[in-house]
């Protein structure tokens, strides 16, 4: 189970929402069976601590794959691609296409199965890059997760690239 609450607005240094979930068992050890890993310091506590772990692990890639788990917008405030608009950060138009950029991920430490953990994602860096094609906004977000001390578990870092949507006759009209 995951709750989201907003945070300072999305595009400023501090950030924008955070996500608060518990690494759940069942949910990580299905992970680890739909990408065929199957260590088993995902299952079996003794094999995790035989491998110098305080317990049983999620896989490493479950965790930024998890937090955004969360209940969504009703099918209706969706855009036809079945992207929420309000789900990405500020510089990013709720109207753009997007594309994912890349992902790169530092795991800090194993995250362990019942952990509760939170995600505070922030914007980075963004820029404009013109193209032949019109222009295009690259947007870096961080998101560090953490436990409920504070100590970081995990740090991702996502590229998106969204292209802006053309200005409508009725938005050139206003000019």
């Amino acid at each position: 189970m995951s709750s989201t609450k907003p945070g300072p607005e999305a595009g400023s240094d501090e950030g924008g929402t955070s996500t608060t979930f518990v690494v759940e068992p069942l949910q990580a050890q299905r992970f680890a069976h739909a990408i065929g890993d199957l260590n088993p310091i995902y299952f079996d506590e003794a094999a995790a601590r035989a491998a110098g772990l305080p317990g049983r692990v999620a896989p490493p890639t479950f965790v930024p794959s998890l937090h955004v788990w969360d209940v969504g917008s009703p099918e209706a405030a969706l855009r036809a691609d079945g992207v929420d608009p309000g789900r990405f950060p500020g510089p990013i138009h709720r109207d753009a296409a997007l594309l994912g950029g890349g992902q790169e991920l530092d795991f800090v430490r194993p995250v362990r199965l019942g952990e509760t953990l939170v995600a505070r994602p922030r914007v980075v860096e963004h820029h404009v890059r013109e193209t032949r094609a019109g222009p295009l906004t690259f947007v870096v977000v961080e998101t560090r997760y953490t436990d409920l001390d504070g100590e970081v578990a995990l740090l991702a870092r996502d590229t998106l690239i969204a292209r802006q949507p053309a200005p409508s006759a009725t938005t050139e009209g206003q000019r």
